[in-house]
């Protein structure tokens, strides 16, 4: 994970960007870095502004991914995603300072019924969980 800028102006969004590389000899079919995501910012974000962590406090959603979430990565090759964490969804976030962030991605096979729906030809999804490394973002 990284981010778009290291500085941002207080209250502004931070643009993150995850890529998921496969290191197989295979094809692999995966959840791509932000394709769930709510999952992305309300669970695996995690955000610490150097005395806490910083916990989501947006709003809930009732949604549904399908395929489009999904992606199939060739043996070395990467697929990458972009987010925007609104600061106001993250309790302690919209003051200046300087937070760290880390992207804990993870699959369980919760959407494999509804990736599969329509003749996606999406199956045998990945599942487990990869920690990103921490990036420091300095809100002004």
């Amino acid at each position: 994970m990284s981010v778009v800028s290291r500085g941002v102006a207080r209250g502004e969004n931070i643009q993150v960007v995850a890529q998921l590389r496969n290191s197989g000899p295979s094809p692999l079919t995966v959840l791509r870095p932000f394709g769930d995501w709510y999952q992305a910012q309300a669970v695996g974000m995690k955000i610490w502004d150097g005395k806490r962590r910083n916990q989501y406090i947006g709003p809930a959603w009732t949604y549904v991914i399908g395929a489009s979430a999904f992606a199939v990565i060739g043996a070395g090759e990467t697929v990458e995603d972009k987010l925007e964490l609104n600061p106001h969804n993250f309790a302690g976030l919209s003051g200046p300072g300087t937070c760290t962030l880390r992207y804990d991605y993870s699959y369980s096979g919760y959407w494999d019924t509804t990736a599969a729906a329509g003749n996606s030809g999406i199956s045998n999804i990945w599942r487990g969980a990869i920690s990103s490394r921490e990036v420091q973002v300095r809100r002004k």
